[in-house]
């Protein structure tokens, strides 16, 4: 049995061509699933291998010198990334040789398939045309019988009229021969047709369609032959229990198995068994060393000689009594809270305490720069809790909540004279901070606070950096692209003149009382028209001077752009007129 004898017919060439077309819609299918699997090995390999860079970043590691725990986690760290690399390898044969194979024998078996379905539809029309040559001869022939048959009547009728001559019956004579003639011609052309169509069905039958399957058969057994070796290969590059992964795995059963309890810590009692009498506490046991002048420790040498004040700002976290949630930031929760001390209400940011060092380190960021500014209209740092987690921002506490609320809340009610203050407010605070060479690099409603008597006050530094000039250099990621210069989005180049140009904004969020920036627009868009010279019309009721110097802080070249004491005068100015 094979396609030679068994899928002659029509219905079966159909069925031939759809189980090609099944089979090409799976390797089409194979293809797509392979390369999905080899994404999602490679991000399972490289998500293993960042996990255990950070399980060998071990905090305190000096203290565990010697310790058969930590040399045994490393060696497993070692081990499951020795696992990720095999992992990647193994995705990367799946790329490079089994995917590859699978696109060559698609090409080809789409080949196939074309040249098979072209060879049998010329065979196919080669018998279709002399199939229609016999019914057109056979009609021919049965027209020209007609013709015949009628021009043998009207002979025979002249004959028994006219007798046996006459010029009538002599026409009559030539046209019923002629008819017999071509007749005759047309039956033999026929039968000859005929012949030839059971001729050719024959060797269609029996040749050359047995032929052209015969062929097929075979190219369709090696493409399975191909297909089988795709699939092993599949399978010999999914397989996790090669010798290779099992070395790894009794790699990390030898590291486990060297812990030993009992000699865990005999390393480190060497080092640091106590040398001594034994304190009550440990002030007192400070207070011992400091004023004897003895070493600490005969091994390190260290003498406790002068002692180091705490700073005003170290707080220690008892200090501090959280009261309730009030907000949110970008490291942590904000909260009311109160000093024991004094029993003054402040706000406290908090970290959390799964966040990574590097991101804490910039949380503590905006502490060290507000500790050593002092001005009215900047937040006034408290201090710092860095004893025990959560690491805590204690600053004053704001009561009127952020400048962009305010505005929207009291939209209704808020004088063209108090607008002018805060602006004022506003100018005055970066004024000192542009003294102090400090950029904010997010100015905006948002990051302003509303104090007692409506004063305006500069607070979030998180992104500030005390530089003259400051370059980005660790990509654009959470930048507020409708308050930032064009400089500093387009090069990363940061100036005390880009919140010149963030004051602008403020300056127009201000009298829009509260209205969002380029409305209507995306970031993009509206990074695009302020390339494009665009600039936003002056809100409702804006006086001319103002929106004169909105349009100044808006300059394109930043040396074009006022500084923070001239916008203060020309601001001040106002306030005065509107007095």
């Amino acid at each position: 049995m094979g396609f030679s004898t068994s899928l002659q017919g029509q219905a079966s060439h159909e069925a031939l061509l759809g189980r090609q077309d099944a089979e090409i819609k799976l390797l089409e299918t194979m293809r797509r699933c392979l390369t999905t699997k080899v994404k999602s090995d490679r991000e399972y390999a490289a998500t293993i291998s960042s996990l255990t860079l950070q399980g060998k970043k071990i905090e305190r590691s000096e203290d565990l010198v010697g310790s058969l725990i930590a040399q045994s986690w490393k060696d497993i760290m070692d081990s499951i990334d020795q696992t990720a690399k095999l992992i990647k390898q193994q995705a990367d044969s799946i790329e490079s040789i089994v995917i590859e194979h699978i696109s060559v024998l698609y090409s080809e078996r789409r080949r196939a398939r074309k040249v098979y379905q072209e060879e049998q539809a010329w065979l196919n029309n080669q018998f279709q045309q002399l199939t229609d040559d016999v019914v057109r001869k056979k009609m021919e022939y049965q027209k020209n019988l007609e013709v015949y048959k009628l021009m043998r009547s009207r002979f025979e009728e002249h004959y028994i009229k006219s007798g046996r001559g006459g010029r009538k019956l002599d026409e009559v004579r030539e046209k019923y021969q002629k008819a017999c003639r071509k007749l005759h011609l047309t039956h033999n052309e026929y039968v000859l047709l005929l012949g030839a169509v059971t001729e050719c069905e024959h060797d269609l039958r029996t040749c050359y369609l047995p032929s052209l399957l015969r062929r097929q058969q075979a190219i369709h057994q090696e493409f399975i032959t191909s297909w089988k070796g795709i699939l092993h290969d599949i399978v010999k590059y999914s397989d996790f229990t090669t010798d290779k992964f099992l070395e790894i795995h009794a790699r990390m059963q030898k590291a486990v198995d060297t812990v030993k309890p009992i000699e865990e810590y005999r390393d480190f009692i060497g080092k640091h068994k106590f040398e001594g009498p034994t304190f009550p506490s440990i002030q007192e046991l400070i207070r011992h060393q400091w004023m004897s002048g003895l070493p600490v420790t005969s091994r390190s040498g260290a003498i406790l000689k002068t002692p180091i004040l705490r700073e005003r700002w170290e707080l220690n976290n008892d200090d501090v009594i959280l009261l309730e949630k009030i907000g949110r930031g970008n490291f942590g929760d904000v909260y009311k809270a109160q000093l024991k001390t004094c029993k003054t209400d402040v706000a406290v940011k908090t970290c959390k305490v799964t966040l990574p060092d590097e991101q804490k380190r910039k949380f503590l960021q905006e502490g060290r720069i507000l500790k050593q500014y002092d001005h009215p209209n900047i937040v006034k740092l408290i201090g710092i809790c860095v004893q025990k987690q959560p690491i805590m921002i204690v600053m004053e506490l704001v009561p009127g909540g952020s400048l962009l609320t305010y505005l929207r809340k009291n939209a209704s009610s808020i004088t063209q004279r108090e607008q002018l203050r805060m602006c004022k407010d506003a100018a005055a605070g970066m004024r000192y901070l542009e003294s102090k060479y400090c950029i904010h690099r997010d100015l905006a409603a948002r990051n302003c606070l509303v104090g007692y008597e409506s004063i305006v006050k500069i607070s979030d530094f998180g992104m500030s950096r005390e530089e003259e000039e400051y370059i980005v250099s660790d990509g654009m990621k959470q930048i507020p692209i409708k308050w930032t210069a064009p400089e500093a989005l387009n090069f990363g180049k940061y100036t005390s003149l880009c919140d010149v140009w963030s004051y602008g904004v403020l300056m127009w969020e201000i009298f829009s009382k509260g209205g969002n920036p380029y409305s209507g627009m995306s970031n993009s868009q509206a990074r695009e028209k302020i390339d494009a010279g665009y600039r936003m019309p002056a809100p409702e009721n804006t006086p001319d001077e103002i929106y004169r110097l909105m349009l100044r802080c808006w300059e394109y070249e930043p040396e074009k752009r006022p500084h923070f004491d001239q916008i203060y005068t020309v601001v001040e100015t106002l306030s005065q007129a509107y007095l």
